[in-house]
């Protein structure tokens, strides 16, 4: 939250709600030199208007709700910013437990699939070379979804009106498998690029945190090859599709929302053995995907929710000779089954 705070662009503009009248430890305070109060004030116009006074500078209202977003000003340098706040003169002190609690429980969480096309603000805003690693992965999301040549066109639930698709697999699947190659701390980068203004953003400045930073491609990101990022990430899915999702039946599977995490998950080793200047052509992926083809997707080891992404990874990895039976993070029983599957 400090580090937003430092954002050119930060801002909050949900109210924090306050208590006030009540002392750090909870007291209600009823002295009038020191209380806040509502002031009724009327102009010649006829018109009257309403002023909250503040007589002093000690510590007299309890943070209902906005506490993460107040504290994350303590060690910031940006103390200047002016916030909303939503003020409740003398409301007892149990109903401040109420209100907090109605405002966090009733929430509901945005989708992620929504949360996602908001970037496409940010995308217009500035050249390819300022975006961020989420904004590039939405972009490129959005592509593999409409572009004629890709293999993913009209499989990705975009979740904008008036697309249309019969797929399950959803934006938001794609768009963080696509970021888990590029920025491992992809909120670290957005936080870096966001604390100049737009005309002195680059993507180089993310340099000094590549120490830290362990995605396979990101190089690629850093360098501004957003063109041979997508060509590698349709490259792989165009073999995927040709040769398992469309000649085997159990390679549906592959076309869901798990499926495609697991198939990023893949291609991330894959990506993690070969480095971001290996030439990941069409050809590399039919040689690599070649021994996937005996994998019998359609079998109920699959079938398991919970276990079915990680399976599949194992599988294409086992199967692609990327690595061991051994060598997997897994249940001998999981193992055994795997072997049998490949043979």
């Amino acid at each position: 939250m400090r580090a937003y705070t430092e954002e050119v662009e930060a801002c909050f503009p949900n109210a924090i709600i306050l208590g006030a009248n009540y002392n750090p430890e909870g007291e209600f305070v009823d002295d009038e030199k020191l209380r806040c109060a509502i002031e009724e004030v009327s102009y010649h116009d006829n018109s009257t208007y309403y002023y909250l006074t503040i007589p002093t500078g000690e510590q007299l209202a309890s943070i209902i709700d906005g506490q993460h977003r107040v504290f994350g000003f303590e060690n910031s340098s940006q103390k200047d910013m002016p916030l909303v706040c939503s003020v409740f003169i003398d409301l007892p002190m149990p109903y401040h437990a109420q209100l907090f609690t109605k405002i966090n429980t009733t929430q509901k969480r945005v989708d992620k699939n929504l949360a996602y096309n908001l970037f496409q603000f940010d995308m217009e805003q500035g050249t390819a070379e300022t975006w961020g690693p989420e904004i590039l992965a939405v972009y490129l999301a959005r592509v593999l979804a409409s572009d004629d040549d890709s293999p993913l066109k009209n499989l990705i639930k975009l979740g904008l009106s008036g697309s249309k698709t019969d797929s399950s697999i959803s934006m938001a699947s794609v768009v963080d498998g696509i970021l888990s190659l590029i920025s491992s701390k992809p909120e670290n980068d957005r936080n870096r690029l966001h604390k100049v203004t737009l005309s002195e953003r680059d993507r180089t400045l993310l340099k000094t945190l590549d120490n830290t930073n362990n995605a396979p491609l990101r190089a690629l990101y850093i360098r501004s090859k957003d063109k041979s990022l997508y060509e590698l990430i349709s490259n792989y899915f165009f073999v995927l599709k040709g040769e398992i999702w469309d000649k085997h039946e159990g390679g549906v599977i592959l076309k869901r929302t798990l499926g495609i995490q697991a198939s990023f998950d893949f291609l991330k080793e894959v990506t993690k053995r070969y480095g971001a200047d290996h030439k990941y052509t069409i050809e590399f992926f039919v040689f690599l995907l070649s021994n996937v083809k005996k994998v019998n997707f359609s079998s109920n080891f699959f079938g398991v929710q919970s276990k079915a992404r990680t399976r599949v990874k194992n599988s294409l990895l086992v199967s692609s000779g990327l690595k061991s039976v051994d060598e997997l993070m897994c249940s001998e029983e999981d193992k055994k089954v795997i072997r049998d599957l490949i043979g």
